[in-house]
């Protein structure tokens, strides 16, 4: 047999099994309207938690959360809400847990989605110490956090509060013993505040 044929033979094989295994080997993992609104959505919700953390009240957020909607629909083609439900709207503050919790039902044209943002800040051990250059009373406050995505990228103090991370979702917060309650921020911008006290 000419080895020109059985090159040509084994080109043609390979082609068709190529051909064949192209056809097969995608699949829809990426549905454009459906993902992008999900992600619209996640930031409408990561805003309102932000509004209802920064007020500390859930009277207007419902107001805030329509406001978002409405330029998200007037910006974004193809995006429409048909309805939309609070589920939960909570802050909690104490001396040993700050929560904020939203969370929104949306119905869309594709289905239902539930987008649920929080942050929960959790008091391990507080401490008191003097510096011994000034002689003022500090609280060293250890702390855990976990956000609905896992642990934050990072959390800051507002204020004269210093926070420091340290290991395995271990954060320091250092404050002066006078204050009565210690504002934190994460990445998003949500603010919780802890209730310490105070003198």
């Amino acid at each position: 047999m000419n080895y020109s044929i059985i090159a040509l033979t084994m080109s043609l094989i390979l082609l068709i099994i190529a051909i064949s295994l192209q056809e097969n080997s995608f699949e829809e993992f990426y549905i454009w309207p459906m993902e992008a609104d999900k992600g619209i959505l996640d930031t409408i919700t990561t805003n309102t938690a932000t509004y209802l953390s920064r007020t500390g009240t859930s009277n207007n957020v419902e107001i805030f959360l329509l406001r978002n909607l409405e330029i998200a629909e007037k910006y974004n083609y193809g995006f429409r809400v048909l309805k939309y439900s609070i589920v939960n709207a909570t802050l909690y503050s104490s001396c040993e847990k700050a929560i904020v919790n939203m969370t929104v039902m949306y119905d869309m044209l594709w289905g239902r989605y539930c987008a649920t943002v929080f942050l929960v800040i959790e008091v391990v051990n507080i401490t008191e110490f003097r510096d011994p250059l000034t002689g003022d009373t500090y609280y060293k406050i250890i702390i855990t956090c976990l956000m609905e995505r896992g642990v934050p990228r990072s959390i800051i103090g507002i204020g004269s509060v210093e926070v420091s991370y340290s290991h395995n979702n271990i954060w320091i917060l250092t404050c002066p013993k006078s204050l009565k309650t210690v504002m934190l921020e994460d990445w998003r911008g949500i603010r919780v505040e802890l209730k310490i006290g105070g003198d």
